[in-house]
């Protein structure tokens, strides 16, 4: 599975690192911490949550409500 650091990551989104950061402190984004070089990975499937949250910001929606709206898709997706 493909695998960027932060700073790629955030490019490839065109958001910046703030962007990154402060989603994955609110639990919406989640990244792999190397215990050697302490770098944060992102996988290529968080792609599709930034532009989640891109959408859904773009709608007027809060930090909260787009948490809601992923969290509740998630739980859908199971059934």
């Amino acid at each position: 599975m493909k695998q960027y650091r932060i700073g790629d990551f955030a490019e490839q989104m065109g958001v910046s690192i703030d962007f990154i950061k402060y989603y994955e402190e609110k639990g919406l984004l989640s990244s792999w911490k190397d215990p050697k070089n302490r770098y944060h990975y992102y996988p290529f499937h968080q792609a599709s949550t930034v532009m989640q949250i891109l959408y859904f910001r773009s709608l007027g929606y809060n930090v909260k409500e787009i948490y809601d709206l992923l969290h509740n898709m998630d739980e859908e997706a199971c059934f």
